[in-house]
């Protein structure tokens, strides 16, 4: 395993051999004494993995640094061909520190990384830095690379990757901006070879025969795939207006409506079977962005959605982020307390949200922030200051748990949702959505370990257990049989705990008390007001005994 360190400043650069499985990134960041938000020591690190290759669940890197938002650690996670062809210049990371001169990108060849000139990208969107930097360096370059978002320092800016495969989540691309690195681009390399090619393969065929008999998996791989949410059935479980209510109108997000735009079906994460990834008018839809657009700002048209799923991919910004800030200013605007956009009205949603990007309005700063500034804070939908995901606490609570005590905030995939393990709407075995018994939080720290492991090996979670098929056998396997290395399960889920562990400490270090593991207080006093689950509400009390009770179980206390 090797780590290459760059220092922007001097553009010196040095690659040591490391021994840190699962949480290098991490023990990157406390090595590095706390220090304001924007300092040039504060280190951003790019994660191949060791296992980062173009096979069954590997095509991903981590993107890891310090949050805008929280102050405390981020990361998000990529699909796509990014991280594999960072792994084949033999790298398991880069970890960037230091603050270039002058707007710059970061070139990464076979045993080469140099700091270069990007003052000519700079105010350029995602996009065309891009096109441009592949008419550079070539097609077979690979662009992961800041918009407008970034640069203006925007709190829940992205990074994006090929295009369309954003780090979205947590701001990211604020702390590369602060850098002034437009870019990082990787060239050359060769693929490494796996250790039991036979056992990859044995592995990804038994995964691909069982695709179809697994409803989740199925619809993953099945057109419209997993991006396009079913068009009813859904009070409740999305987050409709800021969370001010439940129904949601999504009868125009038929499968139909989106085979029309579907643009590219396979290959988004290449030698993986289960091709969750889909391209709608060009551009990868991903999990969270219909349910931001169209539940959180009731948006009803598909096609503008899409559109601002492109733009967001243009721009670098974050589309769960951007619909919570908007949701924001749109429910002071109906509740008649400041002037703004209404929920649905998408032509002044867009303009609002142009000014954002270019850090021309208080939003940029962050819903939570911004509310302190504007006097509005119970209008403010976040937990330790990021914006939530679309997927309402109240419909599933075991869910809305693990936003409020993982390290990470509120992320839509800290634990399978409680959906598909309802009695009604579920596959598997389990509880009510909308309960938080004991056993219930037993269930989320038990797969938050479990998640937390596949995080750590840079397994992707779209085919992890229990709801997917690549159970800790198949995984530990997997890894065996790509690194050589002698993996148990065991030892999987010992690095999520080990992650887990050292996420809560870098937080702690950074001033995220325990105190901030909760949820706003809209959750506890207003029911969900349609479908079903009518009437669930978050129990005070009883939310503090399961924070408690997860805490316990993770061995945090």
């Amino acid at each position: 395993m090797t780590l290459l360190r760059v220092d922007l400043g001097t553009g010196a650069s040095a690659v040591e051999e490391v021994d840190r499985r699962g949480f290098l990134a991490v023990e990157e960041l406390l090595a590095v004494p706390s220090s304001p938000l924007w300092h040039p020591d504060q280190p951003v690190v790019f994660v191949a993995g060791f296992s980062g290759r173009r096979a069954l669940a590997l095509n991903r890197f981590s993107l890891v640094a310090r949050s805008p938002l929280t102050g405390g650690i981020a990361e998000s996670r990529v699909e796509g061909p990014f991280g594999p062809a960072l792994a084949d210049l033999g790298h398991t990371a880069v970890s960037i520190t230091g603050r270039a001169p002058r707007p710059s990108y970061l070139l990464l060849g076979p045993g080469s990384a140099r700091v270069l000139d990007a003052a000519d990208l700079w105010g350029a969107d995602t996009t065309e830095t891009t096109d441009r930097l592949l008419e550079r360096h070539g097609l077979g370059a690979h662009v992961a690379a800041i918009g407008p978002a970034g640069e203006n320092l925007v709190r829940f800016a992205g990074v994006v990757a090929d295009y369309s495969h954003p780090a979205a989540r947590m701001g990211l691309g604020a702390m590369l901006g602060a850098k002034l690195l437009k870019a990082v681009v990787v060239t050359g390399g060769s693929p490494a070879e796996f250790a039991d090619p036979a056992a990859v393969v044995r592995i990804t065929d038994d995964y691909q025969a069982r695709i179809n008999a697994n409803p989740l998996t199925l619809s993953q791989k099945a057109d419209p795939g997993f991006g396009a949410w079913p068009a009813s059935g859904l009070d409740g479980y999305l987050g409709v207006r800021n969370y001010s209510t439940s129904g949601v109108n999504l009868a125009g997000f038929t499968p139909e409506a989106y085979r029309a735009r579907l643009s590219r079906s396979s290959g988004g994460c290449p030698g993986c079977p289960q091709d969750c990834l889909k391209s709608f008018d060009g551009h990868t839809l991903h999990q969270e962005a219909v349910a931001a657009f169209a539940g959180n700002l009731a948006i009803e048209d598909l096609g503008i959605v899409l559109e601002l799923n492109a733009w967001c991919h243009r721009t670098g910004v974050d589309p769960v982020s951007l619909a919570g800030v908007l949701a924001f200013r749109c429910e002071l605007a109906q509740d008649g307390l400041l002037a703004g956009p209404a929920f649905g009205d998408a032509d002044a949603l867009t303009a609002l949200a142009a000014k954002i990007v270019q850090g021309d309005d208080i939003l940029a700063k962050g819903v939570a922030r911004a509310s302190r500034l504007l006097g509005f804070e119970p209008y403010a939908m976040h937990s330790k200051g990021i914006e939530l995901p679309a997927f309402d606490p109240r419909g599933c609570q075991g869910l809305g748990l693990a936003y409020a005590v993982h390290p990470l905030g509120p992320r839509y995939d800290a634990v399978e949702h409680d959906i598909d393990f309802d009695p009604v709407d579920g596959f598997l075995p389990g509880e009510p959505m909308a309960t938080l018994t004991e056993s219930k939080v037993d269930h989320v720290a038990d797969l938050m370990e479990l998640w937390s492991g596949y995080d750590a090996a840079g397994l992707c979670l779209f085919a992890a257990p229990p709801t997917r098929n690549l159970d800790e056998d198949s995984a530990a396997s997997l890894l065996a049989a790509v690194t050589g290395w002698p993996i148990t399960p065991g030892e999987l889920r010992a690095w999520g705990q080990r992650r887990l562990a050292l996420m809560r400490r870098y937080n702690l270090r950074e001033g995220l008390r325990p105190a901030l593991d909760t949820l706003p207080s809209r959750f506890f006093t207003r029911p969900i007001d349609s479908g079903r689950h009518t009437g669930a509400v978050l129990d005070p009390a009883v939310f503090e005994a399961a924070v408690t009770r997860l805490t316990a179980l993770l061995g945090w206390l």
